[in-house]
């Protein structure tokens, strides 16, 4: 196997969940019990951040085996599997969103393999969809107009 190393991070996440709770359905001092027994509906929840508590280097056999313990849910895929989801280490975050007002003026996006894209508008066939290496574009002035015009 290769000697290419990685870096393994541990983080911890910290968030803030709000539940709202009736007074009369639990006395105070049974909170803490439901919230550790999961018993409470969260009402929200915010992110406070993430903070790295420890990195390690590794290489890929001992990251390999660090996969099957911590993934064993995956253990019957194979090791090519593992070593292609190794290397597909960075969040791709490409969001579209075409509903509403349609705020989307292109995807510009090094190292990206493919995407889908499912539009379900009444009248897409005037949207066109151009492709150049990593640029993913959308023309939609014809679809705009003719459904500015229909109302």
């Amino acid at each position: 196997m290769s000697n290419k190393s990685f870096y393994v991070i541990r983080t911890n996440s910290m968030f803030t969940h709000t539940y709202v709770v009736p007074t009369n359905a639990i006395e105070g001092n049974e909170l803490q019990h439901y919230i550790d027994e999961g018993k409470l509906k969260e009402f929200s929840q915010n992110h406070n951040g993430e903070e790295i508590v420890r990195v390690d280097e590794m290489e890929l056999d001992n990251i390999l085996e660090l996969f099957d313990k911590e993934n064993d849910y995956l253990i019957n895929w194979s090791q090519d599997e593992k070593v292609m989801f190794i290397n597909n280490w960075q969040e791709d975050n490409i969001n579209l969103d075409l509903g509403g007002g349609i705020p989307f003026n292109g995807i510009s996006y090094e190292d990206l393999d493919h995407i889908t894209v499912s539009v379900d508008l009444s009248d897409s066939s005037d949207m066109v969809f151009f492709v150049d290496e990593n640029q993913i574009s959308l023309d939609l002035s014809e679809f705009n107009e003719k459904n500015t015009n229909k109302n």
